[in-house]
C-alpha cells in the first residue's frame, strides 16, 4: 500500500467512524414509547452487538462484550453504565481514556508521558487541560481508579 493509499484507507475509516457515531442513539425500535428521545447516558460501540441481540430475543454469546441498550431505549433516563473506555495508539505512545458523561481522563504510556482531564459540561473541544489543576485532583483520582481497573482486567493471566 503506498502512502497516499493508506491516507485514503485512514480517511475513509475515520469517515465511517464518524457517520457510525452520528446514527448511535438514532436505533428506531417497534412498539418503543420514547422513540425520537435522547438518552444522554454513556455507551460504547460494543454495546450495540448486545442491544440488538436483546432486541430480537436472543442471548448473545459469553465472549461478547458490551451491554444491551434496552434499558436506556425503553426509559432514556436509564443510565447503563458509569464510562466509556477507549485506547488509542500514536506513533510510540499508548493513550488510555475513561469518558463519562462529563470528563474525560487520558494517560499516555500509563502517565509517563503525560495525562490529560477535560471537563464537557465547562466546555467540550478539549482546549483546557485541567489535569494539573490542584482543584480537579479529586476527580483525577477517581477517574484513574476507573482507567486502573480496566487495565487489570485487560492483563495478560499468568500461566500456572
Amino acid at each position: 500500500m503506498t502512502d497516499a493509499q493508506r491516507r485514503l484507507a485512514i480517511q475513509a475509516y475515520r469517515a465511517s467512524i464518524s457517520f457510525l457515531d452520528a446514527q448511535v442513539g438514532r436505533v428506531a425500535v417497534p412498539g418503543s414509547t420514547s422513540a425520537g428521545s435522547t438518552a444522554p447516558g454513556v455507551v460504547e460501540l460494543v454495546d450495540l452487538y448486545p442491544t440488538l441481540t436483546d432486541l430480537c430475543g436472543l442471548k448473545p454469546p459469553e465472549y461478547v462484550e458490551g451491554t444491551s441498550l434496552r434499558p436506556a431505549i425503553e426509559d432514556p433516563e436509564h443510565r447503563i453504565k458509569e464510562a466509556a473506555y477507549t485506547q488509542v495508539d500514536r506513533g510510540e505512545s499508548q493513550g488510555r481514556s475513561v469518558r463519562t458523561e462529563r470528563w474525560r481522563y487520558t494517560e499516555w504510556d500509563d502517565g509517563k508521558k503525560g495525562v490529560e482531564l477535560y471537563d464537557y459540561e465547562r466546555e467540550a473541544l478539549e482546549a483546557q487541560n485541567l489535569a494539573a489543576d490542584p482543584a480537579q485532583a479529586a476527580e483525577v483520582a477517581r477517574l484513574k481508579v476507573l482507567l486502573d481497573a480496566v487495565r487489570r482486567r485487560e492483563a495478560p493471566k499468568a500461566e500456572k
